[in-house]
């Protein structure tokens, strides 16, 4: 049985996909959940409290797929399979980024829950470039690579291919066509030691 507190935090997303930010108040959360408002609040102190805990909720789960053991295939079809992984993560979560902005361009708001929104970016992009960077390091050890590309490339390329995926998610663009475009964009960023190709 689901406890209120989960209840609470999976409403809030579902809520997310139809409704901005802005629009959802307390006491449509409560109703959505059939409890009272005074019970959201037995658990989150403020509304902005209860989405910083579903941005917590969001980067958990983006963590669960970037950190799965990695697989013995080739850095080409590596790429491509994460990239399905995570289109299909923003497919789930699609109101996300909007929700970030939303906190954070918000008038008002308390410097101490801006600072938590900053803090849970830097976690969220450092796991992402952790990922990346073991799967070039597992390509230089197989000689696909001919070297592991410096920190600075590494958030380049890490950055900017999970900007491209939440930017296309929703576009008309098959998913594993988008997989495959994301994949041929990082290999011409990487030192590689010959050709790319699919295991």
């Amino acid at each position: 049985m689901t406890d209120k507190r989960t209840l609470i935090l999976q409403t809030t997303r579902g809520l997310l996909n139809d409704y901005d930010y802005t629009q959802i108040t307390i006491s449509q959360i409560a109703k959505a959940c059939g409890i009272g408002k005074g019970t959201v609040y037995e658990y989150f102190q403020s509304k902005e409290d209860l989405f910083i805990q579903v941005i917590v909720s969001y980067t958990e789960e983006q963590n669960q797929v970037l950190c799965q053991p990695l697989e013995a295939v080739s850095l080409a079809q590596a790429i491509y399979d994460i990239v399905l992984r995570l289109y299909d993560m923003f497919e789930r979560n699609s109101a996300m980024p909007s929700l970030f902005l939303g906190i954070l361009q918000q008038q008002g708001l308390p410097a101490e829950i801006l600072n938590k929104v900053c803090h849970l970016l830097t976690p969220l992009c450092n796991s992402f470039i952790s990922y990346i960077r073991r799967l070039c390091q597992n390509a230089v050890a197989r000689g696909e690579l001919r070297c592991l590309p410096d920190e600075f490339a590494l958030s380049y390329i890490s950055l900017g291919l999970a900007s491209y995926i939440a930017m296309k998610h929703h576009s008309d663009l098959p998913k594993e066509l988008l997989a495959e475009k994301c994949t041929q964009m990082v290999l011409r960023q990487l030192p590689l030691a010959k050709e790319p190709s699919h295991a």
